[in-house]
Order: C-alpha cells, then sequence, then structure tokens
C-alpha cells in the first residue's frame, strides 16, 4: 500500500472530515455522515484512499530526499 494522498489532500480531508461528523452530531443522522467523515479521516492519516487506488489516480506526492 503506497501513499497516494498528497499532504494538501490530506489536510482537506481532514478538515472535512471533522466538519461532517461535527454537523452529523448537531443534525442527528450520525450514522451515514459522520461514516463518512470517519472514512476521510482515516484515509487522510493512512495516507492511502482505496476509490483514489481503484480509479488509478493518485494526487502528487512530495517525497522527502
Amino acid at each position: 500500500m503506497t501513499d497516494n494522498i498528497s499532504m494538501f489532500d490530506k489536510s482537506i480531508r481532514v478538515w472535512i472530515g471533522l466538519a461532517m461528523i461535527v454537523g452529523s452530531i448537531q443534525e442527528g443522522a450520525l450514522l451515514p455522515w459522520s461514516a463518512v467523515g470517519l472514512f476521510l479521516i482515516a484515509s487522510a492519516w493512512l495516507g492511502f484512499c482505496p476509490l483514489y487506488a481503484g480509479l488509478g489516480f493518485r494526487t502528487p506526492v512530495c517525497k522527502s530526499t
């Protein structure tokens, strides 16, 4: 499993995931939106998105030298 998510993509996923979880708690629609939010945060933490891998897509990942 190689990284296919850039650092910018990771930060966007974390913020959107947190917003989805907080919004779902406030609205009471806990399961569907909080599950998507957790998926976004988990994929950011792992640096790997299975949807991107299935589609053959990857955002530019900078490797440190």
